[in-house]
Parts: C-alpha cells; sequence; structure tokens
C-alpha cells in the first residue's frame, strides 16, 4: 500500500513523460497483489483481469511516451510545450492518445475501466477502499498537469478527447450502477462514474480560474465519501448484495444512516457535498467553453453532459435505499413483497406495533378476546406470568386463564 500509495504521488508530482512511467508501474504493481488478497476464486479472477489490462495499457502508454519524444525531441513538460504545436501530427496524436489512456486506466475512466467492478467484488472492502481512492487521485491530478502544460498549446484537441470520456463515464457509470444488486460492485461502478465528473474539470486545465480549486475540493470531498461508503461495507463483510446487507444490518440504523448520506455525497446532494466541489466544477467547465479558445469546445459539452447525468446519478445512489430503510425505520413498513426478511409474514416493525404489550401467545390464547380489534364480548378472563424459553433464553409473557393460575404458581 506504501508502494502504491508513493507512485501515485509520483503520478501527480511528474513533470517529465520518463518520471510518468515509472509512476505509473509504481501505482500499478502492488495493487494486482493487493486486488487478490482475498486468495479466492473471485479475487484470483479479479487480479487476472487487473493484471492483464494493466499490461495491455502500459505497452500503450509505452508506445505514446516513444512517439512525443519524437515527436518534440524531449521528454521534458516544458520541452514538449514548447516543440508540439510545431511538430507532426500523427505522432501527437498517437503519443496523446497513449499517454491519457495510461492515466485514465489508473483512474478508471471509460474505456480502460473493466476492471474496477470486478476488483472492488473481488477484493476485501480495505483493499477496494484503497484501490479506487489514492490511485485515482493521483491519475486524475496527472492528466490535469498534462493539459495545463504540454498538450495545451498542441494543434490537435486534447480537450476535446478527455471531455467525450468524460461524458461516457458519467452516462456508462450511472447506467451500470443503477442496475447493480451487489453492494461493492455498485460502489466500484459509482467510482467510475465520478472520473467523468473529475475529468470534465479536467477538460478546462489552465483556461479557467476556477478549474484548479474545484478539482481539489472535488478531490477532497471523493475521498471521504468513497472510503467512508467502502467502510459501511466492511462493517458487514458477509452482505454482499443490497438485501442481504440491509438483512445484516438490522438494528443498526446509525451506519444505514451513514450509508445514506455517503452515497448522496457522492452524488452532490445535502448532506454532501453540493457547493463544496460539484457546482464549483461545473461552473468551471462553463467558464472553460465560453473562452475563446479551438479546444474549450470539449469544455462545454462535459458542462452540458454533467446536467443531464446528475438527474441519473441522484437515481443510481437512491435506487437501493427502499430495501434498506424499511428494515430500520422506527413503525417502517415494507412497500414490496421481497423486501421482508426470509420467514416472515410482515415487516419487523409492523410486528412489533401488533406485538406491543402482548405476545403472540397472547394473541393465540383462549382469553384474547378483549385484545384491540376483538369482536368476541366475552369478559377477559386471564393473567400474564412470565417463563423461560428452553432454548432461546429470552423471557417472553404467557396468558394463563384465571383458573390455571394456581397451577401456574
Amino acid at each position: 500500500m506504501l508502494l502504491a500509495a508513493a507512485g501515485a504521488i509520483a503520478l501527480a508530482a511528474a513533470r517529465d513523460l520518463l518520471m510518468l512511467v515509472p509512476a505509473y508501474l509504481l501505482a500499478s504493481v502492488p495493487l494486482y497483489a493487493l486486488a487478490g488478497f482475498r486468495k479466492d476464486a473471485r479475487g484470483v479472477e479479479a487480479t487476472l483481469k487487473y493484471y492483464l489490462m494493466g499490461a495491455f495499457v502500459g505497452v500503450l502508454m509505452l508506445v505514446g511516451v516513444a512517439a512525443l519524444v519524437l515527436a518534440a525531441g524531449g521528454s521534458g513538460y516544458d520541452v514538449l510545450a514548447e516543440r508540439l504545436p510545431g511538430a507532426a501530427d500523427p505522432l501527437v496524436a498517437v503519443g496523446m492518445i497513449g499517454v491519457l489512456a495510461g492515466v485514465a486506466f489508473k483512474a478508471g475512466a471509460v474505456p480502460v475501466h473493466f476492471w474496477v467492478p470486478d476488483v472492488s467484488a473481488g477484493t476485501s472492502p480495505a483493499m477496494a477502499a484503497f484501490i479506487t481512492t489514492v490511485p485515482k487521485l493521483g491519475a486524475v491530478a496527472a492528466a490535469y498537469r498534462l493539459l495545463a502544460e504540454p498538450f495545451a498549446g498542441a494543434r490537435l484537441d486534447a480537450a476535446l478527447v478527455v471531455a467525450v470520456v468524460s461524458a461516457l463515464s458519467m452516462t456508462l457509470g450511472n447506467l451500470a450502477a443503477y442496475q447493480q444488486s451487489e453492494v461493492l460492485r455498485l460502489l466500484g461502478y459509482s467510482s467510475v462514474s465520478q472520473v467523468g465528473y473529475m475529468f470534465m474539470v479536467v477538460a478546462v486545465a489552465g483556461r479557467s480560474e476556477l478549474a484548479m480549486p474545484a478539482l481539489a475540493a472535488y478531490l477532497a470531498g471523493y475521498a471521504v465519501t468513497n472510503v467512508g461508503a467502502f467502510a459501511a461495507a466492511a462493517a458487514l463483510p458477509q452482505a454482499r448484495t443490497l438485501d442481504a446487507w440491509a438483512e445484516a444490518a438490522r438494528g443498526r440504523p446509525w451506519l444505514v444512516a451513514s450509508l445514506v448520506v455517503l452515497l448522496l455525497g457522492l452524488v452532490g446532494t445535502p448532506p454532501g457535498r453540493t457547493t463544496v466541489d460539484r457546482a464549483p466544477g461545473a461552473v468551471g467547465a462553463a467558464r472553460g467553453g465560453d473562452v475563446d479558445h479551438p479546444h474549450a469546445v470539449g469544455a462545454a459539452a462535459a458542462a452540458q453532459q454533467h446536467r443531464a447525468e446528475s438527474a441519473l446519478g441522484v437515481r443510481s445512489a437512491v435506487r437501493p435505499l427502499p430495501r434498506l430503510f424499511p428494515y430500520h425505520l422506527p413503525g417502517g413498513r415494507c412497500t414490496r413483497r421481497h423486501d421482508r426478511p426470509p420467514g416472515r409474514r410482515t415487516c419487523p416493525g409492523r410486528d412489533r406495533s401488533r406485538r406491543r404489550g402482548r405476545s403472540v401467545a397472547d394473541l393465540a390464547s383462549p382469553g384474547r378476546a378483549n385484545h384491540p380489534g376483538s369482536t368476541s364480548e366475552e369478559p377477559h378472563v386471564g393473567a400474564l406470568t412470565q417463563h423461560r424459553q428452553p432454548r432461546g433464553g429470552t423471557e417472553r409473557h404467557r396468558f394463563v386463564p384465571r383458573e390455571d393460575r394456581g397451577m401456574a404458581e
């Protein structure tokens, strides 16, 4: 974990392509071992997918670095910013695509995102939180620096490429998360959609005064909410699906409430990160799109896509809530038959309201006539005594008719 964190820091701090490649490897290779931390079938499959895709994208990144060095005659960001405007367009195009593919893979953006949900579901929640948070921060910072410095003066539209990746990540991530029934896979696809919102700000790198503070605030808010969401999932490690998590979290309303707040925070709604990062990011992208620059078209497209995807993101976050709340709110009701716990005919809250003051044994006894809702005129004759169940070890009330009270005593 320390090596991967050092690689993420090196990604964000790199100012040379020959430094960017070792940082990519340092941030990737240790994570291959962390992905298979559980050492089970799912972990091995996730590790294999992660490794193969990482090796393939690493080759693309090396090809891109070689093309840019060949086109500009140097590897430093300052040298590239000076010489890329006059370099051959085919070499610059190959170099941009290769380098951006590498940082997009580390960030988990479309179309190199397929490893994210598998790794999130195949490893432990703690490892999944680390893999989907720390390397992503470094990769997004590296992408911002690439577009703000070496790619800023190139004739090719790198901002438009990033804007398209941003729109695809937002759309695919939210649509896929909306269909998930497994907690960790849902959070994995949520991290894919979050990359789209981050790249929306990256598309206007260097062209808006709000871009840098908006991205910094967004990265800080994402780190907190994403780690918190995985921590809520780690609190119940045996519950993998939403229904199983809801059943296991019965009687823990604060855990459910914290997960709800974190899911709402991931889409930027109160009490989440609305005014802290999402709004400045959209404003920064919109202002970047208004700049009189041919590369600013992608920023405007990303800002418009953000408005369209916000509603879908909210639906993806709140879709699991009806499955979770009926078990934990006082007096809650089940809205659907499959939300009821196994073996129960009604919801827990409704059972408690029906049994208030009397137990099931009371209702089944001959003296239940005076129970609320009874239509019988038979007077109430009986008393409540206590006895212990031989197996459960918990006290229950049992109705004893008046004539049998002496025997019970």
